[in-house]
């Protein structure tokens, strides 16, 4: 079967962003909604200056450079792609050169990469994850260049709290139009380019909680109270303890979804600390999609999968050694899968809250949809200000597969610092697991 390829992405410009981009103003500030297109809107714009001839330079920046590599830098490509535009790609040093034009890709993990006047433009992108003091450090480096006089600088994001040093900065820019160009968006300023599940998602946050509503669907600046958890270390999982971690217990934690994305985490328990990675997070994906998936990315068939036990029959299927059907870039192939150690969780949403608040939680970088959901995770609150000991339901589905995982391999392994650091587990036959499977043929 032969599949039609869908249109390419990101081919046509957002006309209420462009008109922004030509405003004198040296410091613009984009913020609003999600899916407003702002950032593929800027994303946009800085790419037709790489093609422009121009001979500038230009830099991306996003605070943590495993965030920029499975985000943003993977948008640029795409529209460039999009644009049939043939370019060299340094990947040592991050950058895209076009002719004599260069945009950098890079995080600001280091400030003095970014020098005085090496940049015209520069776009902190996701800019609530920069420290106040990374955009003064950055401004004050580039003040004291006279090359860097006429550089502009981007900043785009969501107003998630409104004590946050972005919000700050976008108030007082309204009030300094001379310097500052303050753009406001919202998803129905994108409303073409995006799916019919997603815009009803975001209209009834209305009914699941005004705050997220007032953020994600009006762009508004929200008030951020009531979290969850604020313990959370993000680090670069390079840096990680990988001597110990290879010989200590692994395992995974599923959310299943469709309309809501399917969320899989990858954890590793040493020392009574637990190890986080994202694995997948996809919409409007069937089973059958992750089997394949799991199968072609070496997900482990022995290792224990905690997935939600409301899906009993989706557990099922993980766990038998099967032919399988999905449809991976445009192209339908057929794979056979074996079965995975897939069991159900245990779902005490309390309990599971209250343990992982009492231990120590590491989490990659890369995790850019667990971070999200880690900043924006947070307890009920009714008109009257009453606050319940229920989280809201929405941003969790990565955080439900994490606490699947780790809550019910406490209860399964007894992970209560009894344990030995560096000792050896070998899962067990799990819900439906048959682990005497044939060798898998693939058919393309």
């Amino acid at each position: 079967m032969t599949i039609k390829p869908k249109p390419k992405p990101y081919s046509a410009i957002n006309r209420r962003f462009y008109k922004a981009f030509k405003r004198p103003q040296k410091k613009k500030l984009f913020y609003g909604g999600a899916g407003s297109g702002k950032s593929i809107s800027i994303a946009q714009h800085f790419l037709q200056g790489l093609c422009s001839g121009d001979g500038v330079r230009r830099l991306v920046l996003r605070k943590y450079f495993p965030s920029m590599k499975v985000s943003t830098y993977l948008v640029l490509k795409s529209i460039l792609q999009a644009w049939d535009v043939p370019y060299i790609e340094h990947k040592t040093d991050h950058y895209l050169q076009v002719g004599d034009n260069f945009l950098y890709y890079m995080s600001l993990d280091d400030p003095e990469k970014v020098k005085g006047g090496e940049f015209k433009e520069i776009w902190m992108e996701e800019a609530t994850e920069f420290l106040e003091d990374d955009y003064k450090q950055l401004t004050l480096r580039l003040s004291r260049d006279k090359s860097a006089e006429d550089v502009q600088i981007y900043l785009s994001f969501n107003p998630i709290d409104e004590n946050n040093w972005c919000v700050k900065l976008m108030e007082y820019g309204k009030l300094h139009e001379d310097e500052f160009l303050v753009h406001h968006s919202t998803y129905k300023d994108n409303i073409k380019n995006l799916s019919k599940t997603f815009v009803k998602e975001l209209e009834n946050l209305i009914d699941t909680d005004e705050n997220f509503y007032r953020i994600y669907a009006l762009g508004l600046p929200g008030v951020l109270k009531n979290k969850i958890y604020n313990h959370f270390k993000i680090e670069n999982s390079e840096l990680w303890p990988w001597n110990n971690l290879n010989d200590s217990l692994h395992f995974y934690g599923l959310d299943f979804g469709y309309n809501h994305p399917m969320a899989l985490c990858e954890v590793w328990y040493f020392n009574d600390e637990f190890y986080v990675k994202e694995v997948y997070y996809e919409r409007e994906k069937t089973t059958d999609d992750l089997a394949v998936w799991m199968q072609l990315n070496n997900i482990s068939h022995t290792d224990y999968i905690f997935a939600d036990n409301a899906e009993p029959d989706r557990i099922d299927m993980l766990c038998t050694s099967r032919k399988v059907s999905s449809v991976i870039d445009g192209n339908e192939l057929s794979i056979y899968v074996h079965s995975f150690n897939c069991n159900p969780a245990k779902k005490d949403v309390k309990a599971g809250i209250d343990f992982i608040k009492g231990k120590k939680i590491h989490l990659c970088s890369k995790a850019i949809n667990g971070i999200r959901e880690y900043n924006n995770y947070k307890y009920k609150e009714d008109r009257n200000g009453n606050v319940f000991e229920e989280p809201v339901k929405a941003f969790d589905d990565f955080l439900d597969s994490l606490r699947y995982g780790i809550y019910t391999a406490s209860i399964k392994f007894g992970l209560n610092g009894d344990l030995g650091a560096t000792e050896q587990y070998t899962a067990d036959v799990g819900y439906g697991y048959d682990p005497y499977t044939p060798d898998p043929y693939l058919e393309y």
